[in-house]
């Protein structure tokens, strides 16, 4: 396939020029799409030991070190580049990501809301603002979160079956209803949504049955 014709040719690069950082962050980003993470970040450190400064690497390495589940390491990265480069929006993401995973919900907020200043245009970041605001009980916030995420991209499933369960946790059924149901006409198999929304629609028949005077 492509993938596997470009890591030929990075392979070869490498080979002729065992120096060249770019080369050696490029196969190993396609290593990492292939899912040889550990193959991937060896070619990251190489680009690493390389040019110790290069942010592209660090913001790379931290994502395949998350995905192993290595979140202290990936957070080293994560931080490295954001340092060296401030308005890296996609590091900024990813180290809101590993700094939530840690539980560490403000500093992850905090990164999300850089991220958000630097590209506003981002359904993704919106709805994981969201999502730690919603940990954090601010509902109200969460709320608004997701309604920008939709106005940006009204296509997005997952933002309305979120938005749904965060209306059905504030007592707001009818509303939660209809972006379950929104996100099931988007996503006809998305399972989370279905289990939503039968729920919610059994919890209000059990109330309706409860209110019947015999």
């Amino acid at each position: 396939g492509q993938v596997d014709q470009a890591i030929a040719q990075f392979q070869r690069a490498v080979e002729i020029a065992p120096r060249y950082a770019r080369a050696q962050l490029n196969l190993g980003e396609l290593q990492a799409v292939r899912g040889h993470l550990d193959e991937a970040i060896g070619h990251f450190q190489s680009a690493l030991d390389i040019e110790p400064d290069d942010a592209d690497a660090h913001n790379a390495v931290g994502i395949a070190l998350l995905r192993k589940g290595q979140v202290d390491a990936a957070l080293s990265h994560l931080q490295s580049a954001v340092q060296l480069k401030p308005a890296f929006t996609e590091a900024h993401s990813n180290l809101a990501r590993a700094l939530s995973q840690k539980g560490l919900l403000d500093a992850a907020i905090t990164h999300l809301e850089r991220a958000i200043e630097l590209q506003p245009q981002q359904p993704e970041a919106y709805n994981n603002l969201a999502n730690l605001l919603r940990q954090e009980g601010r509902l109200g916030e969460a709320v608004a979160h997701y309604q920008k995420a939709l106005e940006i991209r009204p296509s997005y499933a997952m933002a309305h079956y979120n938005l749904g369960e965060v209306l059905q946790q504030m007592g707001e059924r009818s509303d939660a209803v209809a972006q379950f149901q929104l996100a099931l006409e988007l996503r006809p198999d998305f399972a989370p949504a279905r289990r939503a929304l039968d729920k919610v629609t059994a919890d209000a028949q059990r109330t309706s049955d409860s209110r019947v005077i015999p």
